[in-house]
């Protein structure tokens, strides 16, 4: 049997803060395939059609706005670029270089009504465009962020790499001039983790997390904190010792009996969905709030189904987004949803976005 309890009462991440509430959730099923034949009422696949200018090596984030689909591809080509909802190319915004509309290093991205924008960590850059791709202008941060979201009135919530005793949080103004700051990062924290989405928006609520803490904060879209997630995996969270140091971790004899988050998770009012670590394995993770209950599907060759909600992304509307590249494919227990122009654009370095349209009697938070 495989118990999860979620507390922040023993969570050293987790600073004294009367304005937010702690959900405690007891876990005590192993019940995925349940949970995701409850949640998921179809499937459609859809195929990026790349091309030289478009292509990319791996989706870091996506992010879907009025049916524009946006991949950032972070260490691969270092690029964002837009896709319609067919799949078809529309633009890539920005390109490298020193020039005042070109970054060294992009880190993040989001987008609004207003514009796109790209956070250019090297230079503490944020670039400003259009959806058309056109640069419209740009600020510089004092400060090093490694994550953001846009908030109402353009204010931006950052996450913050640790520098000078930095915080972890900090709100913004629209010229990036730091107003408010919240958490601390521990002294043994080394911050040497990678994560590809820090941030995830669902609805009105933007959800926190730095890999492999526990804890996943809960903010409102003027960035007031609301709520704390702590991730307690019976005794298989990885030891502060370790954790707070990821080269250390990697390092560990014990690292294939721990269970940790891998990416800050999707929480949709009665369900949260995200990918974590398992026995050194991937593996996507399904939480009923409402029945107490959920599990873990390890990412296992020949095991995974498509249905696993694979490399969950991101919400659009009624339905989580997930992706597959060549590697996915091969794994997958059954290939029979795929046709012979999908199979061959994936061998051919392509990338498939899976959408998985939930059942909105069973889940009515997503409109």
């Amino acid at each position: 049997m495989f118990i999860l309890f979620i507390s922040c009462d023993n969570n050293s991440q987790l600073q004294s803060n009367s304005d937010f509430d702690i959900d405690k959730i007891q876990l005590n099923d192993n019940c995925f395939d349940e949970i995701k034949t409850e949640l998921i009422d179809s499937i459609r696949i859809l195929k990026l059609n790349e091309n030289e200018e478009s292509f990319f090596v791996a989706i870091s984030k996506l992010l879907v706005h009025n049916d524009t689909l946006y991949v950032f591809d972070r260490f691969g080509r270092d690029l964002l670029v837009s896709f319609d909802r067919n799949g078809n190319y529309i633009t890539t915004f920005s390109q490298k270089g020193g020039g005042p509309k070109e970054y060294v290093q992009l880190w993040d991205f989001d987008v609004d009504s207003n514009y796109v924008y790209l956070y250019d960590r090297a230079t503490k850059k944020m670039l400003y465009y259009d959806h058309s791709g056109n640069f419209i202008k740009s600020h510089s941060s004092s400060f090093r962020g490694d994550a953001f979201v846009v908030l109402q009135n353009n204010e931006f919530l950052f996450s913050l790499a640790k520098e000078n005793k930095s915080p972890k949080v900090c709100i913004t103004d629209s010229t990036l001039t730091i107003t408010k700051t919240m958490l601390s990062y521990q002294k043994e924290e080394l911050d040497d983790r990678i994560t590809d989405n820090l941030f995830q928006r669902v609805k009105n609520i933007i959800y926190y997390n730095k890999v492999v803490n526990d804890s996943v904060y809960a903010f409102s879209n003027r960035g007031n904190m609301q709520k704390c997630y702590y991730f307690n995996f019976n005794n298989r969270n990885v030891p502060n010792n370790e954790k707070y140091s990821y080269d250390k971790l990697c390092s560990s004899k014990g690292k294939e009996k721990y269970i940790y988050l891998n990416d800050c998770p999707l929480i949709l009012n009665n369900f949260i969905i995200g990918s974590v670590f398992q026995n050194g394995n991937k593996g996507t993770f399904l939480y009923d709030i409402r029945k107490g209950k959920g599990g873990i599907k390890e990412w296992r060759a020949d095991k995974i189904e498509l249905s696993d909600i694979i490399l969950p992304i991101t919400v659009a509307q009624n339905c989580v987004v997930g992706w597959i590249d060549y590697s996915v494919y091969e794994a997958l227990s059954d290939k029979s949803m795929f046709s012979s122009e999908l199979i061959q654009n994936l061998n051919d370095g392509g990338h498939i976005l899976v959408f998985y349209y939930l059942n909105d009697a069973k889940n009515n938070c997503i409109h």
